[in-house]
């Protein structure tokens, strides 16, 4: 999508129709479970952490100011929804 047609106002790759084409399922009970808990947490647990290997690379990403509440934007409502993002702010002055 060309970036005068997305609101990050950046081309980004449409995969939307692979994407809700998709289904996920487990036979897999730790899976589904841990779905579930996933599900219902705020993401507090990922604070401070970052994953293995990562990588630092310098950039300049802005997106338009929601009003959220700290804690996940949106939750997942099936496996096939792979990304949860969270917003947990940061005070400098406290």
């Amino acid at each position: 999508m060309p970036a005068a047609e997305n609101p990050f106002g950046v081309d980004v790759l449409d995969c939307s129709a692979v994407a809700q084409s998709m289904v996920s399922m487990t036979s897999s009970a730790e899976i589904a479970a841990r779905f579930s808990q996933l599900r219902a947490s705020s993401g507090e647990h990922c604070r401070g952490s970052e994953p293995t290997n990562a990588v630092t690379t310098k950039c300049h990403l802005q997106y338009p100011s929601a009003a959220h509440q700290d804690g996940p934007m949106f939750k997942a409502e099936q496996m096939e929804d792979k990304w949860v993002p969270r917003i947990h702010r940061r005070s400098w002055t406290s």
